[in-house]
């Protein structure tokens, strides 16, 4: 893949600034490169207000489809026997992004189980903007919006008892859950701003390379 970049001159279009930053030293013209926001629907993805109180009736969202990391924070949680009666839920395959909404809209606490490294990891953000507290690794993809004890709490990928720990702190602490959740919903409203220009732009730009690029095929094939 690295060779391709080297080797072909063509208009690439990046997911995130970490992907963009990534592929920047293996480019031949790093000028025909462009990078789109992390984009969600916020018309899908919005707070309700069902949000408990008490950490013994707290929601547990994890996705299930790409690993099983999830089900072992679950069982491990469980074997702890806490005081807490939460219920966790997975998702278990690809569901539609109106299902998932819902199942956002209906939770209190989201933990993040996606795959080492990934340039587009949305769920986290998507969370956020339903007002849900979120448990997440660092997988480069996720950190423009992922900020460590800010808009979420971070442990270590794949460390089963640092995930456990950021767990307890968001079902003992409510106020600690309350101020993650205020932080995250600022964190999507800036970003929805910095969105709509830079998608914009982005599409502008796009648009004056796609006539250029068409302008010089008929040009060179005349």
């Amino acid at each position: 893949a690295l060779d391709l970049l080297k080797r072909k001159n063509f208009s690439r279009i990046c997911v995130s600034p970490e992907v963009s930053k990534a592929i920047a030293p293996h480019v031949t013209n790093y000028s025909l490169s462009c990078t789109i926001p992390n984009v969600i629907d916020t018309k899908l993805f919005y707070p309700t207000n069902h949000r408990k109180t008490s950490p013994h009736k707290l929601k547990v969202l994890y996705a299930n489809w790409k690993n099983t990391f999830g089900n072992q924070i679950r069982d491990h949680w469980k074997s702890m026997n806490t005081p807490y009666n939460i219920t966790f839920e997975s998702i278990d395959q690809l569901i539609s992004q109106n299902t998932l909404a819902d199942r956002m809209r209906n939770t209190d606490i989201f933990i993040g189980t996606p795959n080492p490294m990934e340039g587009f990891y949305l769920a986290p953000l998507e969370a956020m903007a339903s007002a849900v507290a979120v448990i997440c690794p660092d997988v480069i993809g996720n950190r423009s919006f992922c900020i460590p004890n800010v808009t979420c709490l971070m442990p270590t990928y794949n460390d089963i008892d640092e995930h456990i720990q950021a767990l307890r702190k968001l079902v003992e602490h409510g106020k600690l859950r309350k101020k993650i959740v205020r932080r995250n919903q600022q964190k999507v409203c800036s970003l929805n701003m910095i969105q709509k220009n830079s998608l914009m732009k982005s599409l502008e730009k796009y648009t004056h390379l796609a006539i250029s690029l068409e302008v010089n095929f008929h040009f060179k094939h005349r």
